[in-house]
């Protein structure tokens, strides 16, 4: 039985770690989010996936764009075009490829503000419409999703939270005495709790 809250103290300690650290990397977003948008792409034949840190929230997007196909000489600025790249959207790219991208100075605020939401209250939104590309002006189908940085903050930040306090009360329970399982009072019986059966750490320590 003891080998089984071992396991389970070490599995809520590893959980707690897991999620501590996605905690911080969500406030990292979270603050550099208002000066500076990054987003993660992915290409797959003529659709975009994309979630994107901007202006406090994220952006998960799921866009169809047509292809646009360059000119016989290159693309608009005259450049050559490898062979097995496509334009989609404004972007030069091969099938099912991973891009970063990072604007610096640019917020969503604007977009946010231009966009026709379905719905939207607390930070979250959703948004479905047809848009035209920019160089062919052909339409493109854009399914769109926000989540506030806060919500994600709170999710993950719940589990670390209830570590510090377990650590916590279970300090403060040794000091004074009692159970650190229940709080019972070890006073008369400082070897094991009557009430849990947990055994002091003292003793098990003093039996190692």
């Amino acid at each position: 039985m003891r080998d089984v809250g071992s396991l389970r103290s070490r599995l809520h300690n590893v959980g707690a770690a897991a999620s501590f650290a996605v905690f911080a990397v969500i406030a990292v977003l979270w603050i550099v989010s208002f000066w500076r948008a990054d987003g993660l792409e992915y290409a797959h034949s003529l659709t975009i996936l994309r979630a994107t840190s901007g202006s406090g929230a994220i952006w998960l997007e799921w866009c169809k764009y047509p292809v646009s196909f360059p000119p016989k000489n290159g693309d608009e600025t005259g450049r050559a075009v490898p062979d097995g790249l496509y334009l989609i959207s404004d972007h030069w790219v091969a099938n099912n490829q991973w891009w970063w991208d990072a604007w610096v100075g640019i917020t969503f605020t604007s977009k946010a503000d231009r966009t026709a939401w379905h719905w939207r209250f607390a930070g979250f939104g959703a948004a479905g419409f047809l848009g035209k590309h920019p160089q062919s002006q052909l339409p493109y189908l854009l399914r769109l999703f926000l989540f506030p940085h806060w919500f994600f903050a709170v999710a993950t930040g719940v589990l670390p939270l209830q570590w510090i306090i377990s650590r916590y009360r279970k300090a403060f329970r040794a000091r004074n005495n009692r159970c650190v399982q229940c709080g019972y009072d070890l006073r008369a019986t400082p070897d094991r709790c009557p009430e849990c059966g947990a055994i002091a750490r003292k003793t098990i320590k003093g039996a190692n």
